[in-house]
């Protein structure tokens, strides 16, 4: 077994070479960039609490995708217990105005569809869908990790992985298309 200053370097090498893409997944789940850095942080600090049990031939990148899963879950739920404080700034701060999506239509109807798609619509798109999809989603087409790994990293069969990722896809592409349709593109 190697020494432990080995270990540590091991992990410290390792968890550089992900730190900002379990960064990224963690802003994307928890759409916060303080959330996120924390939840990251927590990722590295349970792996690194756990890395003597890691087995050196296993996935290091699926494991701690796992633990970013896991311990967002956690946080989820314990945050549903507990009672989210607002403060009185917050509550009395004038709404922003909208703006109106009539100033943003190109005359050319191609060209206003494709502009009517933003990054930011994708994203609440993506943000609309339930947990299990909009995971699966983001561990896929964002992390590009394979099904396998998402079904280790969420510890379900890789069949509902397919499943997950298919449907989530599909109402991503309902909201999409209904937003088109709003605007009066399609």
């Amino acid at each position: 077994m190697p020494e432990p200053v080995e270990r540590i370097e091991e992990f410290e090498a390792l968890a550089k070479e992900y730190q900002r893409e379990i960064y990224s997944s963690a802003l994307r789940m928890t759409r916060d960039p303080d959330d996120a850095a924390d939840l990251a942080q927590e990722v590295f600090v349970r792996a690194f609490r756990a890395f003597p049990r890691f087995r050196q031939r296993s996935n290091f990148r699926a494991w701690l995708y796992r633990i970013l899963t896991n311990t967002y879950i956690n946080e989820c739920r314990r945050r549903s217990r507990t009672p989210e404080q607002v403060s009185l700034e917050e509550l009395t701060r004038p709404a922003e105005p909208s703006t109106d999506s009539a100033d943003h239509r190109a005359a050319d109807p191609e060209a206003a569809l494709m502009a009517s798609v933003t990054d930011e619509q994708l994203l609440q798109a993506l943000d609309r869908l339930p947990e299990g999809f909009r995971l699966a989603v983001l561990m896929h087409d964002v992390q590009q990790l394979s099904y396998g790994e998402i079904a280790e990293s969420l510890r379900v069969p890789l069949g509902t992985v397919r499943s997950r990722l298919c449907r989530g896809r599909r109402l991503i592409f309902r909201q999409l298309k209904d937003h088109a349709r709003a605007q009066g593109w399609v």
